[in-house]
């Protein structure tokens, strides 16, 4: 659990209790067959890359479900735990969102307790697009803008989202935390 200020974990019985959720994944797998090509956006509550996702890998295993059966996938998150499954994103229809509120420790220790910190989740952004040192603060300003930057060869980002580019958006959205 992030704890984060901007969660609705305060409206969830039992919130920080968490517990690994029970999926029945052949029938997930089943129900996926019939929506293929659909978008499904994962973590508009909660976090898919919570914690006990290192030892479970729940999220893992249902992406594996989602992709394998062409499912458009937008994943929110804070965590850089998303990295691990870069190699499985790449060959999906995949977005992630990666949220970096404030590159201050201080404010983001107070907003964001239990997530990764701000600079580790710039380090997943530089996995995907050369990021200048100049721009890094621009994450945290007031104008939102996008950011064209060059994209890495190594790149995970899939060739479905970026066909041939050879530079991907970065968008800073903002939030009333800013």
């Amino acid at each position: 659990m992030h704890h984060c200020l901007d969660s609705i974990e305060r409206y969830i019985k039992d919130f920080y209790n968490p517990r690994p959720k029970k999926i029945d994944f052949k029938k997930f797998e089943e129900d996926a067959r019939k929506i293929k090509g659909m978008l499904i956006s994962i973590s508009n509550s909660t976090d898919p890359y919570q914690p006990l996702e290192k030892e479970y890998r729940i999220t893992r295993k249902v992406l594996e479900i989602l992709i394998r059966n062409g499912i458009r996938i937008e994943i929110l998150t804070k965590s850089d735990l998303v990295v691990r499954d870069l190699d499985l994103l790449k060959k999906g229809k995949v977005v992630v969102v990666l949220t970096i509120t404030t590159l201050n420790k201080k404010i983001a220790s107070k907003i964001e307790p239990f997530a990764p910190s701000p600079r580790k989740r710039i380090k997943v952004a530089e996995k995907l697009v050369e990021i200048p040192k100049d721009l890094v603060e621009i994450f945290t300003g007031c104008v939102k803008p996008i950011i064209v930057l060059p994209k890495k060869p190594e790149s995970p980002v899939s060739d479905y989202v970026a066909p041939s580019l050879r530079t991907l958006g970065i968008m800073l959205a903002y939030t009333p935390l800013h």
